[in-house]
């Protein structure tokens, strides 16, 4: 009998499990559960981990915490416990690592000492938080919390220890450790210089030299660097490779030897690293001292290994000249060059001109000059300035095509302080000289502040915006600049040139710019004759220029809040202009087309969403922004004040991202979901997902009669069709009064499983849409099969009618898998999928199967199957 007609007869005689009834199954916490589901998380294989820090010991512990890590299916596979009051194993929540595994953040364990646990994502891990499980590390504090784990690419990762004690010294002291931890074998133990980097406490006194003020750095090849400050208080910075990690103890006899160093005392403050693309780094040295010159500041390129070690001089740096030059801050062009910006450098006797040095290849030492920088002309030029604060920040905006604008709102145009100036530079050569008339675009008056604001398009252009400037007659109208991005372009700002304002304090451009995908872009001006908010679009080859009117603009009719507007870009080049306190916070959206944008006054229309009394359309009431796009380009409204069905009952609007659809308007259940609960306020949260799906969830939703403020969370289609009110069968709908305040979920968008908290009801919901299924692996051929050649798995799946989407993947314990989303009918509820796995090592594993699920059909996972790949030998001669 072949395998076909054996498929059709087990089928035919019914051998196919009974299925299950319901898209969501409950996962209730065990005895002495405190807040069992106080965070979910789903690891990229689909099992998912379960925290409550509130549970119980029978024995009379209290707040021992417990982390559970379960099947896709909800089976459970691992728990990990603590075992003494107030351990609050997992308190501080669970990292997943780039392979899959997880971390478990225990700080508060063992009376605040704290532990790290490994988890892998199969096994995950079990038992009493312990040395012989966990990374502790003794006479610590707070050992283990999330924010001293640093996630490397390649699933390895970093565990600092803030005030790791040093025992081995006669005084020992809290000097700091960082460890290096494989992630894919973990770590357990405490840590000592075996299986960390430590330091010398004689070496540094009482300033912690690995640790307290090490930034750790991730490096765009998977590699990182640690800076430290105070190490022997000069600074260094460590290259650590990701697949081996650093270990050992520093001093002063090793320092140099073993990183990139400063000579003297603070020359570390406040040192940074930028990762550049191609796995090379710059390091910013601020307060970099050139013997009794201080604070010149220095920039090193590390961009070979023998670069990485050694003390910094102006052989393998860039320095400054004078006291607080502080050289300098560096953008990389994207081009493969470097900009260094210094905005307080000084030419000689003349103080704070700035200097903007090119860095061909991001590689450049010496110092900064006149004769390889473009400079400011006059005292506080400050070219390049974005703001005087501590850190002054610099502001150079690169350019599309990697050349780059300076900006310089301080800019001093002869005697006319702060005219400002934006100076377009050659991202291949750069530009020497000095900042003028003849090479930038410039204000004309006192503090007009040509840029203090600047915005790249898409297309290589640029778009400034100077809202303080003044016409001839009026102060601060604004005014809005396209500007070629041509290097050396140059002009004064005038309205000839520019979109300006027409009245005094019009501010024109003061909600900044946004880049459309197409090129184009839109100005924000919320203070237009008053507190108007107005939306105007710009070619992003020409620009907009003249007076802002109705007629090149978006206005709303009175006076609104002056902080309630913003642009939501969308892929196609179209956009959403929201005004959130239109007419009283009513709130209005308009759908702009990118290739012409809105004009008019701010109505009602077939392209407008607007708000009723005080419906708050637009504000952000939530977690996130109300307005998201989704991953195929429409768009979602999360409306949680709408009254349409109850006062503030709430409404997501489904929106497509084409011109000629926009809103499907009215808002009705037909195309929108509603809350039919007064208070509801549905669309308070929305997530968008990976797959293109999205996620409602409101805190306030009530469950019915039975639980105020219970909480929902709404798994939503991508296309729009999910609408009408929530019910039990499509959405999880929180039993608990005030249960929504600690409602959490995750989402698996490969099985397209919803898993959701709620802690407050010690339970964790699994849901997923469409009618539930059932799972089994039917056959295996060869039962028992030849290393190299290969086995082919048949999977049947059950449902209400015989799955016609969906994929089935075959899971071997050992790590190889196979797909297949083409089923085959053969009974009218059932089909198979089958594939084909070639085993390359001898041994026994299990194999399993997972349908992946569809909206009309939900997830399900078969039984685990024994399975052995034997050597060919044993075939050939029946032994080995």
């Amino acid at each position: 009998m072949n395998r076909l007609t054996t498929l059709f007869l087990t089928l035919a005689l019914g051998a196919i499990p009974t299925l299950a009834v319901a898209a969501q199954s409950v996962i209730t916490g065990p005895a002495g559960s405190g807040k069992f589901g106080k965070d979910v998380v789903v690891l990229p294989n689909g099992n998912f981990v379960v925290l409550d820090p509130e549970f119980d010991l029978n024995a009379g512990a209290i707040d021992v915490g417990a982390v559970y890590l379960y099947r896709a299916d909800g089976v459970l596979i691992s728990t990990l416990r603590g075992s003494a009051t107030n351990d609050r194993v997992g308190s501080d929540g669970v990292t997943v690592l780039a392979n899959g595994n997880y971390l478990i953040h225990s700080p508060l364990w063992n009376g605040e000492e704290g532990a790290l646990s490994f988890g892998r994502a199969t096994t995950g891990v079990s038992g009493i938080v312990s040395i012989s499980n966990s990374m502790i590390s003794a006479f610590d504090i707070q050992f283990g919390s999330k924010a001293s784990v640093t996630v490397l690419p390649n699933g390895n990762f970093l565990v600092r220890s803030d005030s790791w004690l040093d025992l081995s010294l006669d005084n020992p002291r809290r000097i700091g450790a960082i460890r290096f931890v494989n992630g894919q074998s973990g770590g357990i133990g405490t840590m000592d210089e075996s299986n960390a980097l430590v330091a010398t406490a004689v070496d540094i006194g009482n300033v912690n030299a690995v640790s307290m003020t090490t930034k750790i750095y991730v490096l765009t090849d998977g590699n990182y660097v640690m800076t430290s400050e105070g190490a022997s208080v000069n600074g260094a910075v460590i290259w650590g490779d990701a697949q081996t990690g650093r270990t050992g103890r520093l001093s002063d006899a090793t320092w140099g030897a073993f990183a990139l160093v400063g000579s003297k005392d603070g020359d570390g403050l406040f040192m940074n690293v930028l990762p550049l693309a191609n796995g090379a780094y710059a390091v910013e040295f601020p307060y970099m001292d050139v013997g009794p010159t201080m604070d010149v500041g220095a920039v090193a390129f590390v961009n070979t290994p023998s670069q990485r070690i050694g003390v910094v001089t102006s052989a393998n740096a860039l320095f400054g000249n004078t006291t607080s030059d502080q050289v300098g801050k560096v953008t990389e062009l994207g081009n493969g060059h470097c900009v260094v910006n210094s905005p307080l450098w000084d030419d000689g006797a003349t103080p704070n001109v700035g200097a903007v040095t090119h860095a061909p290849n991001c590689a450049i030492s010496g110092f900064v000059t006149a004769a390889n920088s473009l400079i400011g002309g006059r005292s506080n030029d400050r070219i390049g300035l974005k703001n005087v604060t501590p850190d002054n920040p610099s502001h150079i905006v690169v350019l599309s095509d990697g050349d780059y604008a300076v900006m310089s709102r301080y800019f001093n145009r002869g005697s006319v302080a702060g005219a400002g100036a934006v100076t377009i530079v050659s991202g291949t050569t750069g530009m020497t000289g000095v900042v003028s008339e003849a090479n930038s675009v410039v204000g004309s008056r006192l503090n007009d502040e040509v840029g203090i604001d600047g915005t790249a398009l898409t297309n290589g252009n640029l778009v400034i915006a100077a809202p303080s400037w003044d016409s001839p007659t009026l102060a601060n109208v604004g005014a809005v600049a396209w500007i070629s991005g041509t290097p050396m372009t140059a002009f004064e700002l005038s309205s000839s040139n520019a979109l300006v304002g027409d009245q005094v304090d019009d501010f024109v451009g003061s909600h900044g710019v946004t880049a459309l995908s197409n090129g184009n872009y839109v100005v924000k001006s919320n203070s237009w004759h008053g507190q108007r908010a107005a939306f105007t679009w710009g070619a992003g080859n020409t620009g907009v220029r003249g007076v802002l009117t109705a007629t090149n603009s978006w206005i709303s009719p009175n006076d609104e809040p002056s902080n309630s507007t913003r642009v939501v870009t969308l892929p196609n080049g179209n956009y959403l202009a929201i005004n959130a306190g239109y007419a009283d916070y009513s709130g209005i959206i308009g759908f702009g087309n990118g290739g012409a944008g809105l004009t008019g006054m701010q109505a009602p229309s077939a392209f407008t969403l607007v708000g009723g009394p005080s419906d708050g359309l637009g504000i952000a009431g939530g977690a996130n922004e109300p307005v998201q796009v989704l991953g195929n380009g429409d768009f979602v409204v999360g409306w949680n004040g709408y009254d349409g069905i109850a006062s503030n009952g709430g409404a997501v609007l489904y929106g497509h991202s084409m011109w000629d659809a926009g809103f499907n308007l009215p808002v009705t259940g037909a195309n929108s979901l509603r809350g039919a609960q007064a208070q509801d306020a549905l669309g308070l949260n929305v997530y968008p997902q990976a797959n293109g799906n999205y996620i409602v969830q409101s805190r306030f939703y009530d469950n019915f009669a039975s639980a105020t403020d219970a909480g929902i969370v709404m798994l939503a289609r991508g296309d729009g069709s999910t609408v009408g009110t929530p019910t039990s069968s499509n959405s999880v709908i929180g039993i608990q009064v005030n249960g929504g305040d600690t409602q959490n979920f995750d989402y698996d968008n490969t099985r397209n499983q919803l898993i959701v908290g709620e802690p407050a009801s010690n339970r964790v919901v699994r849901y997923q849409p469409g009618t539930a299924t059932t799972t089994q692996i039917f056959q295996v051929d060869p039962a028992t099969s030849a290393v190299g050649s290969a086995t082919t798995i048949t999977a049947l799946v059950t449902s209400n009618a015989a799955p016609a989407l969906g994929t089935v993947r075959i899971y071997a314990s050992t790590g190889e898998s196979c797909t297949d989303e083409s089923p085959i009918d053969w009974t009218s509820d059932t089909a198979a999928f089958a594939c084909s796995i070639t085993f390359l090592t001898p041994g026994a594993r299990t194999l399993h199967a997972e349908f992946t699920g569809s909206w009309t059909q939900g997830f399900s996972r078969s039984a685990n199957v024994n399975h052995t790949a034997q050597s060919p030998d044993i075939f050939r001669n029946g032994f080995e």
